[in-house]
């Protein structure tokens, strides 16, 4: 099961990457927003990308380990996105805008906590839906 957690977490890292410059350092001129709308284009494609990633997740880790508890099958989720969101941040971290180093510090850590809590309320509903999906019918 390491093994599958480590796939998805490169997965995710390559996509958080790809993602990151695709919206900031790419020749293309992608908005923030949507026209007309508060909505952040990054963030609402980093949303779609953890979700995706952790059902992907989720579903393999099912097939390979069918009596997982509901508990770890969330955990997985988070661990992923745990996993490769230090690696971003760590790589990202050199080009965050700050005046000191404890500020980048705080930043980065910002960033790695609530993407992994989001990430925990994302494979949470995931897990909800799988498991329910996986139960026999009566």
């Amino acid at each position: 099961m390491k093994k599958i957690i480590i796939i998805y977490s490169a997965i995710l890292l390559l996509g958080e990457l790809f993602s990151w410059w695709l919206f900031f350092y790419s020749p293309f001129s992608i908005p923030t927003y949507i026209p007309q709308s508060p909505i952040n284009i990054p963030g609402l494609s980093l949303l779609i990308l953890i979700t995706i990633t952790i059902v992907f997740l989720q579903k393999k880790t099912l097939k390979f380990k069918r009596d997982i508890s509901f508990t770890r099958l969330v955990l997985v989720g988070g661990l992923a996105t745990f996993c490769s969101e230090i690696i971003f941040q760590a790589i990202r971290f050199q080009s965050i805008i700050a005046d000191t180093i404890a500020e980048k510090l705080y930043f980065a850590s910002r960033g790695v906590i609530v993407i992994t809590l989001l990430s925990l309320i994302i494979s949470l509903i995931s897990a909800s839906f799988l498991k329910r999906k996986m139960k026999p019918a009566d």
